[in-house]
């Protein structure tokens, strides 16, 4: 298994420290690692996403294993081998560019300003975990990286929906 996706309570600070990397930064290009089944993509789950700064850096999101949060460190993005499941039934991933996905491009060349924690806290158990970054650009746009349930999604200038009995915020730092 891949260290780098293993989830724990300790590693939320860290996590947000490393996205918060590309503050700074002036964005190159932003990709994810989609996942496509008998040649068909799977549109319910972006995979992880890569973000290119002009310097030659990069800083990579990812969902954790416990299927609710995310995690980002400064490794390229992993494309995982494809593979055949059952007869004639493959599995593969390719790199795609996100911005065109998300009718973003015109973000490449700008500086990012800010990125902040999405915290859901479940409110009947007291339970927090960070679900998401929020990217901020010297323009007021903003990209949106969330875990909704084991699936990753992008989201352009907009948060998701409010979840009943979950109290959601963004954060500049954690414990």
């Amino acid at each position: 298994m891949n260290h780098r996706r293993i989830f724990s309570e300790e590693r939320k600070a860290h996590d947000l420290a490393q996205a918060q990397i590309l503050v700074g930064k002036k964005l190159a290009g932003l990709s994810n690692v989609q996942y496509y089944f008998e040649s068909e993509k799977v549109t319910d789950d972006i995979g992880d996403i890569e973000w290119q700064c002009t310097d030659g850096s990069t800083v990579t999101m990812f969902l954790l294993t416990n299927g609710e949060s995310v995690g980002a460190d400064t490794l390229p993005a992993d494309i995982p081998q494809a593979f055949e499941f059952e007869e004639g039934e493959r599995c593969s991933w390719q790199t795609e560019d996100l911005l065109s996905s998300l009718a973003a491009n015109y973000l490449v060349g700008k500086n990012i300003v800010g990125v902040q924690a999405f915290v859901d806290c479940y409110i009947s158990c007291n339970y927090q975990v960070l679900s998401g970054f929020k990217v901020l650009f010297e323009s007021g746009d903003f990209i949106f990286y969330y875990n909704c349930g084991d699936d990753g999604i992008a989201l352009l200038n907009q948060l998701p929906s409010p979840n009943e009995g979950i109290k959601s915020e963004l954060l500049e730092s954690l414990q």
